[in-house]
């Protein structure tokens, strides 16, 4: 990108308060679609829960388990985008919602994920690795 198309860019000025309006949109969503909403929610701690207890007594795992799937959840979240899209349109939204946009396999969303998951599973290996350098390191 050169100069000048970065210069075109609009820039939107936040109000201090703003994110408290994306809040109160999130939370209607959820009024309108509890099952979605609260099904994910219900999801992502089910699969935190599994990672500390794959983990076990393993920090090293549990950490970089962790952070990385703080990179991989905005693809875990594409669901919920669509619920909101389609909320905003006035029509129902449910879990077929969710399940098109899963389903459709848009090249894009699916190699944005891969690529996520890539650079999730360098930064688990690296932490791992990072942590059991300074574990052996103290130990001598």
């Amino acid at each position: 990108m050169n100069a000048h198309a970065v210069a075109a860019l609009p820039v939107r000025t936040l109000k201090p308060l703003q994110p408290m309006t994306w809040l109160e949109r999130a939370w209607h969503d959820v009024r309108e679609a509890p099952a979605v909403g609260f099904g994910h929610g219900a999801l992502m701690a089910a699969f935190g829960l599994l990672v500390m207890m794959a983990a076990g007594d393993r920090f090293w795992l549990i950490a970089g388990a962790l952070s990385g799937f703080l990179v991989v959840a905005p693809i875990l979240a594409t669901g919920l985008y669509a619920v909101s899209r389609t909320l905003e349109r006035g029509e129902s939204a449910d879990w077929s919602t969710v399940l098109a946009v899963w389903r459709s396999l848009d090249r894009r969303l699916v190699t944005f994920g891969l690529l996520l998951a890539a650079a999730g599973t360098c930064w688990v290996m690296t932490s791992a690795a990072l942590i059991r350098s300074e574990e052996h390191t103290s130990e001598l």
